[in-house]
């Protein structure tokens, strides 16, 4: 909780001791609710205010696992259904819903890193591993009980 509150978190709920609905249930509405992992949000989206500046914005993108389950061709067409019905469905409600993807971009990455050098993004850093513990990293991560990245180092004379 110190952590997400040094980092500038206006309001936080901690998951592991809080039932969110019934903390969500008290709590003014929201514009933005962003959701980093994790594949059960459907009940978060009727804490959002409900406008059309109102967004729910999500880093578990169906596509790689529907590739996964169904193959190239019906995973996108599954993908693409799923996109428009929530679209269409948050439209319905005055709210939008993002699935985020992300690319490298040269450019960002330099705006990132100047926002970096004035200290208004400070990067957080879990738990480091040399390579011949990779095992160990990837049970940390899926432990689910990490703060910050978990990172893997990599030296020349270990490869």
């Amino acid at each position: 909780m110190v952590l997400v509150t040094e980092l500038g978190a206006d309001d936080v709920i901690d998951y592991k001791t809080a039932n969110i609905e019934s903390e969500l249930n008290i709590r003014e509405k929201y514009d933005v609710i962003f959701q980093a992992s994790g594949n059960e949000y459907e009940y978060v989206k009727k804490y959002l205010k409900g406008n059309l500046k109102s967004f729910f914005v999500t880093l578990t993108y169906p596509l790689l696992k529907n590739f996964d389950d169904h193959g190239s061709v019906v995973g996108l067409l599954k993908s693409g259904v799923s996109f428009s019905t929530e679209y269409f469905k948050g439209l319905s409600k005055g709210s939008h819903t993002i699935w985020a993807f992300f690319t490298p971009n040269g450019p960002f990455l330099e705006e990132v890193a100047g926002l970096m050098d004035q200290g208004k993004i400070r990067p957080v850093l879990g738990k480091t591993f040399p390579f011949n513990e990779l095992p160990a990293a990837f049970a940390q991560v899926d432990s689910g009980d990490t703060n910050g990245k978990v990172v893997v180092q990599i030296k020349k004379d270990s490869v």
